[in-house]
C-alpha cells in the first residue's frame, strides 16, 4: 500500500463543504443552553463521520461516486439529526 495515493479533485470541494457546515453546526451547538449535551452529541457525530470519510477515501481515492460525494458533503448534518432521534426517542436523554 502506497500512503502517498493522489485523491481525485471531486473530493476538495466535498471535503471543505463538510468543514465548514460542521463549523457552523459546532457554533450553534455551542450556543445551546443544555450543558454541553448537544455540543457533546455533536462530537461524537464528527469523530464517526471523518473515520467514515476516511474509509471511503481509502477505499476508492481515485474513482468516488455520486454517493460518496453526497454522504461526504451532507452526511455530518443527516447523521447529527439520526444522532438527536436516537438520543432524544431511544435513550431519553434530550
Amino acid at each position: 500500500m502506497d500512503l502517498n495515493t493522489k485523491l481525485d479533485d471531486r473530493y476538495t470541494p466535498a471535503i471543505i463543504f463538510a468543514f465548514v457546515l460542521q463549523l457552523v453546526i459546532l457554533f450553534f451547538c455551542g450556543m445551546v443552553l443544555d450543558l454541553g449535551v448537544l455540543r457533546g452529541l455533536f462530537a461524537i457525530v464528527v469523530l464517526a463521520f471523518w473515520v467514515g470519510v476516511g474509509i471511503s477515501l481509502f477505499r476508492r481515492p481515485m474513482n468516488p461516486t455520486v454517493l460518496d460525494l453526497l454522504v461526504i458533503r451532507y452526511g455530518s448534518i443527516v447523521f447529527f439529526i439520526l444522532a438527536i432521534l436516537y438520543a432524544h426517542f431511544v435513550l431519553g436523554i434530550m
